[in-house]
């Protein structure tokens, strides 16, 4: 029997509704993905490490968002071994800013393209970066090595074993965000602020601590012999007098006159050398008493217990500035074998305190062979500064002198495993340098921490887990099975 053709009709006509319906849900939802591929990957990717490693801090944020030359993130290596992680990083971070952008290259398919930009050989087997500004043509690479690192080199592990018998926890850090801040930074920056430190006194010579935090926030370190210079270089933007054993001549002392009557800045350390028996440099000292300083030639020691690590009270955790205070996170800072600086500042001349003893801090009056460091008879008990900040006005230029009354305030590689003196020399190198972006990011620990429960707490979620849940489902199925019978 023949179905009527009306019937047809209206099934073939809803059967077309149908297929355009269809046709446009599968337009809508192609569509909608390729605007959600469009969409910054920090908004369609999450983050579920639960270390945080692909998080953002603000002085990055900070200082890319500043950004207006147009730059290119290489991210260098063979195809198939590129590092998801940091191919996922990358585009996070290029999404702080459009004229951010980052793009692949297999050295095999680019031979060339490297050697452009740097005479290293880089591995491809390893994903590097080279971060290039494409309107100045400035750049920098950013070495595997420095992406990824570890705690301890090799030898580190050697010497721990060989004192310890065993090896320690070694674990990996993630630094990409501070190489790229730092890079970024640095392909951008107008003109690279130098500090220049100097030598011919027994000076002491930049560890490589502090020498890769200066290369971190882009600082210029170099060398300067006053004796065989005419002056201090113009483009100086400080000067830094490391610990020196040997006093300065008075045609040195001239040359840092005339660099600080232009506006210079000067950041000078100085330890009390119980070896050393002349540790009264005048000329140099002379120059800082032009600042309202003066060097006190004691062994300050610090008699708070609070304030020393147990029974070494000449190595002394001081009183720190306010903002000093605010920048450290991870801990104390530590001078050791401090003089005292006494402040008289003239007119014309202001003076900041930055760091002092406790008011139970105590001068030596006589360190004997058996180096007794504890306070004694004799001693004098007081408040003494360790550090000072002396900024004189010569008509419309100030020029501005740092001293710290110990060589360690700058130690790094010493300090780094234990106190903040690496936090502090960082923010030193920025301040005296007048660096508006200091860059300073935290690593990322790449491993888990394990979760530790209490054995309290490990008993009463057992019980719960184990015996209450069980018992109170089968209760609540044998009540449901109860009711339904009655009914």
């Amino acid at each position: 029997m023949k179905q009527p053709k009306t019937k047809n009709l209206s099934a073939l006509r809803y059967g077309g509704y149908s297929v355009i319906a269809a046709a446009v849900v599968l337009v809508v939802v192609i569509l909608l993905n390729l605007g959600v591929n469009l969409l910054p990957s920090s908004l369609t990717k999450f983050s579920t490490d639960g270390q945080g490693i692909y998080d953002i801090s603000d002085t990055s944020r900070s200082i890319v968002g500043k950004v207006t030359d147009k730059i290119t993130i290489y991210v260098v290596g063979y195809e198939d071994a590129l590092d998801p992680i940091i191919l996922e990083y990358t585009d996070r971070y290029a999404d702080l800013n459009g004229k951010v952008s980052v793009k692949t290259v297999d050295p095999t398919l680019q031979p060339g393209f490297v050697g452009t930009y740097t005479d290293d050989a880089l591995d491809a087997n390893y994903t590097n970066l080279i971060v290039v500004n494409e309107t100045n043509k400035r750049s920098r690479v950013i070495h595997n090595g420095d992406i990824y690192y570890q705690q301890y080199t090799e030898q580190d592990l050697y010497y721990y074993y060989m004192y310890y018998g065993t090896y320690p926890d070694n674990p990996t850090y993630f630094n990409l965000e501070d190489q790229l801040t730092s890079a970024v930074h640095y392909v951008t920056l107008e003109t690279l602020p130098t500090l220049y430190y100097t030598t011919g006194h027994e000076e002491l010579k930049p560890d490589e601590g502090l020498l890769y935090y200066a290369d971190a926030s882009n600082i210029v370190m170099k060398e300067l012999a006053l004796s065989s210079a005419d002056r201090v270089p113009a483009d100086a933007s400080a000067l830094l007098i490391y610990s020196p054993k040997k006093d300065f001549t008075e045609a040195e002392i001239r040359l840092l006159q005339d660099y600080a009557e232009k506006g210079g800045t000067v950041l000078l350390s100085s330890a009390y050398d119980v070896d050393q028996e002349d540790r009264v440099l005048d000329n140099l000292y002379g120059f800082a008493e032009t600042y309202g300083l003066a060097y006190q030639d004691a062994l300050i020691c610090e008699g708070n217990a609070g304030y020393h690590p147990t029974n070494y009270p000449q190595q002394i955790f001081p009183q720190l500035f306010t903002e000093y205070t605010s920048l450290i996170s991870s801990g104390k800072v530590v001078l050791v074998d401090c003089h005292a600086i006494t402040v008289n500042a003239p007119d014309g001349v202001t003076v900041k305190e930055l760091m002092t003893t406790s008011d139970k801090g105590y001068a030596k009056a006589k360190l004997g062979e058996d180096n007794k460091y504890t306070k004694e008879e004799g001693d004098v008990e007081g408040t003494y500064v360790l550090g000072a900040l002396a900024e004189k006005k010569e008509g419309s230029l100030t020029s501005r002198l740092y001293w710290f009354a110990s060589n360690t305030v700058l130690d790094v590689v010493n300090t780094i495993q234990y106190f903040a003196n690496p936090e502090l020399s960082l923010h030193l190198l920025s301040e005296v340098c007048e660096m508006e972006d200091a860059v300073s990011i935290p690593f990322k620990a790449l491993q888990v921490k394990a979760l530790s429960v209490s054995e309290g707490s490990a008993n009463l979620w057992g019980g719960i887990l184990i015996g209450i849940v069980p018992l109170a489902t089968l209760a609540i199925g044998f009540v449901t099975w109860y009711r339904r019978v009655k009914r």
